[in-house]
């Protein structure tokens, strides 16, 4: 009976009635543009359709309207939510009011391999070190698997082995679509130079991993050999370089270095050099070269260029030694 009391009809016995629903229609729309400011500050909301729900809720529910609707505005501007931060790229710490957790490392400079190769450790750490390192394919992380392969502990002997195995493994793939590539007449001698390019360096990669030993990586030498000797004579060929022309200079002097053809390995590191190969990367081949062939001061001279080399951790000794 209370709702009947808020009819159109039972207001316009109290008085005018054209007065009665101005009045409602200023307040329906009052209460919606306070509710649409709200909203839109806080909430990011559109402004238009809280609006027009707001005031069509008003129209609608006379007085129960008002009610919910200033009960509801009231509500969400009183209650707080915690800061969020998107989209950032820097963040003010003096403006937190609480520090940030110290965050402890898992370890030291070098002390994954420390981890995996202490049996006074726990087994679950140790385990830690060696996934932490399985996600760096590189030679050193490669020897150390290679290492922990006689481990006592069978879980990390059996881990070791997964990671070579699956390595050696991606390694042969990508040899045998290379090879259908090479061997599909529709390629263009262009395509032809810059797959035989690849397969010489997935070649030497079985090479600089030692992921073979004996014939298969003399195997691995001779392929390398021919298919980067191959990838130089399509380029002459067709007359344009491939992509990175000049590292097949410098693969070519480590297959020379390899086989110990120090002469042949001296000129294709300097061509490659000529070409745009970053000499830091050549430098220490040279130095070797030079070494072997007794020339030590041609090894102080070719280290006395090499600038970039001073900042690495392990070069920096052995250049010391050679420019004092």
């Amino acid at each position: 009976m209370l709702l009947n009391l808020f009819t159109i009809p039972a207001l316009a016995k109290i008085g005018s009635f054209p007065l009665l629903l101005s009045l409602h229609i200023l307040f329906s729309i009052t209460i919606a543009t306070i509710a649409g400011l709200t909203f839109k500050g806080r909430y990011r909301s559109s402004f238009r359709n809280v609006f027009l729900f707001f005031t069509l809720f008003n129209l609608i529910f006379i007085a129960i309207g008002y009610i919910f609707s200033i009960a509801l505005v009231a509500i969400l501007y009183i209650l707080k939510y915690e800061k969020s931060l998107k989209n950032v790229k820097f963040i003010n710490t003096t403006n937190h009011e609480e520090p940030f957790h110290k965050v402890n490392r898992f370890c030291g400079e070098g002390g994954l391999p420390t981890y995996v190769n202490n049996e006074n450790i726990s087994h679950d750490l140790r385990m830690q070190a060696l996934v932490a390192i399985s996600k760096h394919k590189n030679k050193e992380s490669i020897s150390f698997f290679k290492q922990s392969m006689v481990s006592n502990d069978d879980e990390i002997r059996l881990f070791s082995f997964l990671i070579l195995d699956n390595f050696e493994k991606d390694l042969n793939a990508q040899i045998y679509s290379n090879l259908i590539l090479f061997n599909d007449n529709s390629q263009s001698d262009f395509q032809k130079a810059a797959v035989a390019k690849a397969l010489a360096f997935l070649y030497w990669n079985m090479i600089y991993f030692e992921l073979n030993d004996g014939q298969l990586q003399e195997f691995s030498a001779e392929q390398a050999f021919l298919y980067a000797q191959q990838s130089l004579s399509l380029t002459l060929k067709i007359g344009k370089d491939p992509e990175q022309f000049h590292t097949l200079f410098s693969l070519l002097g480590k297959i020379y270095f390899y086989r110990d053809e120090l002469e042949l390995a001296q000129e294709h590191f300097n061509i490659a050099i000529e070409k745009g190969s970053n000499a830091d990367f050549i430098i220490p081949y040279l130095a070797e070269i030079y070494y072997m062939q007794r020339n030590y001061e041609a090894v102080s001279k070719v280290f006395t260029g090499a600038k970039d080399l001073f900042i690495n951790e392990r070069m920096y000794p052995v250049i010391k030694q050679w420019i004092n």
